[in-house]
């Protein structure tokens, strides 16, 4: 396991309060569970250059944090997350199981109110017949659920607390942390993002847009939290100590902190109130300014300047999310001018160690014109499939899915593709492996698909 002190002594001195202050072993784990790769497999050196490029990379921010990866902040705000709402109806559900197809109907409904816009056609048909066509939009839920239905009256309590009390108190974090950013939408609160670092191949991610935020120079993870602890990668890795990310919304900043990119929230989105928007916003920009030392105005961009136009300079990796309008300008008359964002701008390389750059979620397949695929099931897993699947293109041999699956062959690939040449298309070495031939492509066993 890549211990503090290598990195230490290849960055220098300066790094070392840096590097303290992250969790090595939590980091391998999430690349493990991102890539694919069993821990044992996974090599210290390719760990060893995410951290290094980390390190570099972010130490700007690192520094104006005053020497810490994480900055933690105060927040309190009105509770907006329906998620939230919904798993307290749920478990109200399971106690009261006879009113449960009652409770689902509002299931999506922000307060505590009758509201016609959260509730399905197919619901609203079921109450208009139920009840001979009675109007209830309005109407508070706990009033439909003791006058209507006759609920008992613990029940009506419950429900009453359901949106009672939501006056959220809170920690905003500002992070640059690895693992923070690896985790970007991992949590015990059952929200979701494409984000996640799950293995399940029906439900595709974008995770090479968290490791990418690891390694570029603009990017920092924002989120709010209560509660920290132990937690399960999905299923696969402990992990000791983590924050429990209620929130989440990755932002980037160019080199002076004159200007931030704010993505989505999550969960919520479009969702949440223009003025908790504000919120988080204000967060940001009052602790830059702090900072800074200078006065807290800021103005929106929308197109005033074209030159920091906030593109992920790898634009295969991750997704899009960013736009001139989302950018927030330090409004200050010594202001001359904004220097460019640098997000996603940072090569990444296939955590096998083969040496080969990871081709991203949006890759053009090479001659083909297709596009891969990014399906949840890490890098050297079933990593890719090609979106016209009229014929695969067959990489390393994995044990555990019967097929060749990495741009890096080896040898247990061509004793494969030798007794399953039915099955196989071909196989080709990679760059940089022991078996590449003076950097020509070989065909080991079968044919090329015809055109």
């Amino acid at each position: 396991m890549l211990k503090a002190r290598e990195l230490i002594e290849e960055l220098g001195k300066e790094y070392e309060l840096m590097i303290k202050q992250i969790n090595i072993a939590d980091f391998t784990k999430c690349i493990s569970q991102y890539s694919g790769i069993a821990i044992k497999d996974l090599k210290d050196e390719v760990v060893k250059d995410y951290l290094l490029n980390w390190a570099k990379h972010k130490k700007y921010i690192f520094d104006f944090f005053g020497g810490r990866t994480q900055i933690d902040l105060p927040i309190e705000y009105l509770e907006e997350d329906r998620d939230r709402y919904k798993n307290k109806l749920l478990d109200i559900s399971k106690k009261y199981v006879a009113y449960y197809p009652w409770i689902r109907i509002f299931l999506n409904t922000p307060s505590n109110k009758v509201d016609d816009n959260y509730i399905s056609w197919d619901n609203r048909s079921l109450l208009y017949d139920a009840f001979q066509q009675e109007n209830f939009n309005g109407i508070t839920i706990t009033h439909f659920f003791k006058n209507k239905l006759n609920a008992p009256d613990d029940m009506i309590t419950a429900l009453g607390r359901v949106w009672e009390n939501n006056n959220m108190k809170a920690t905003f974090t500002l992070s640059i942390d690895p693992v923070d950013i690896m985790l970007s939408s991992e949590n015990p609160y059952n929200w979701k993002s494409c984000y996640r670092l799950d293995n399940d191949a029906n439900e595709g991610s974008h995770a090479d847009g968290c490791l990418a935020g690891v390694l570029d120079h603009s990017t920092i993870i924002t989120y709010i939290w209560k509660e920290h602890g132990s937690f399960k990668l999905h299923g696969t890795y402990d992990l000791k100590d983590i924050r429990y990310k209620m929130m989440r919304m990755t932002i980037a900043v160019n080199d002076n902190f004159t200007a931030v990119h704010f993505n989505e929230i999550y969960p919520g989105k479009s969702d949440l109130s223009d003025n908790f928007h504000k919120l988080l916003r204000n967060k940001v920009e009052t602790y830059i300014a702090n900072v800074k030392n200078v006065e807290n105005l800021w103005k929106n961009n929308n197109l005033d300047h074209d030159d920091i136009m906030p593109y992920r300079q790898h634009d295969e990796y991750g997704y899009s999310e960013y736009s001139s309008k989302k950018v927030w300008l330090l409004k200050n008359d010594d202001i001359t001018e904004y220097p460019a964002f640098r997000i996603y701008d940072t090569t990444i390389y296939c955590p096998c160690g083969c040496g080969e750059e990871y081709m991203g979620t949006y890759t053009d397949a090479y001659d083909y014109d297709e596009r891969f695929e990014y399906n949840g099931m890490g890098h050297i897993n079933e990593n890719y499939h090609v979106a016209d699947e009229s014929w695969e293109e067959y990489r390393c041999y994995d044990h555990d899915y019967d097929f060749i699956d990495c741009w890096c062959s080896e040898s247990d690939a061509v004793r494969y593709a030798e007794d399953h040449s039915d099955e196989v298309a071909y196989v080709e070495y990679c760059w940089g492996s022991d078996e590449y031939d003076e950097g020509e492509s070989q065909l080991i066993w079968g044919k090329y698909p015809e055109d």
